[in-house]
């Protein structure tokens, strides 16, 4: 009978997340736009007097700067863009740091890619020591394994994600009577998942995982 060995790192927090508004300058000072008529009529004259000074505005400074300033983009929305893109390329960091975990334990340094003092941190470091302890590694095959991200919320120095996440790591144990390793957990998992991450030196880290839901055995991350 084959081992069961657990990969899931299940952690549970929630934070929502508020994005940050932008607001626009609307002010305008008013030019002129007509000329100021005599306060008395002129005397009459067999060719009308040019009337298109009096009655046609002329452009104002204001308007265009009004216009200048609508078009200009927000600072603020930028930087919540810059934040979601960062906080996606991490998602991708962390799996590709744990991977690596395990398949070389023994190398392995959570710290170096996990939030300081977090749950992700302790689970992650239990999670090495079992494998070192039972002798067990994942295989270099790690058959299309993947975490895709579904919506990401970004605010200050936190963040939240939620993703699918195929898990088709294999564990694999010590090798047997015929050379080979053993298998001690072939079963692969999709679910969806949330992931919380803290801005730390300029890194988004992982701090916390938490299971939403367990799908089915194959690939559904779509």
């Amino acid at each position: 009978m084959r081992t069961r060995f657990a990969f899931a790192v299940i952690l549970t927090l929630y934070a929502p997340m508020a994005l940050a508004a932008c607001s626009e300058d609307k002010s305008a000072t008013p030019g002129p736009t007509s000329a100021v008529s005599p306060s008395t009529p002129p005397p009459p004259s067999s060719t009308p007097p040019p009337t298109s000074v009096a009655t046609s505005p002329a452009p104002t400074t204001s308007l265009v700067a009004s216009t200048s300033t609508d078009a200009a983009p927000s600072t603020d929305s930028t930087t919540t863009v810059d934040q979601e893109a960062g906080v996606r390329r991490a998602l991708q960091d962390y799996l590709e740091s744990y991977i690596a975990c395990g398949q070389s334990p023994a190398a392995c340094k959570p710290e170096s890619f996990l939030a300081p003092n977090s749950e992700a941190l302790a689970n992650v470091s239990r999670f090495v020591a079992d494998l070192l302890s039972h002798d067990y590694r994942v295989s270099a095959d790690t058959r299309g394994t993947r975490i895709v991200p579904i919506n990401v919320n970004a605010s200050g120095d936190r963040a939240t994600a939620t993703a699918c996440w195929f898990d088709g790591l294999v564990a694999l144990g010590p090798n047997g009577p015929d050379g080979n390793p053993t298998i001690a957990n072939d079963q692969s998992r999709t679910r969806h998942s949330l992931h919380e991450f803290q801005l730390i030196d300029g890194r988004w880290l992982l701090a916390k995982s938490t299971t939403l839901e367990k799908l089915g055995t194959e690939d559904e991350c779509g």
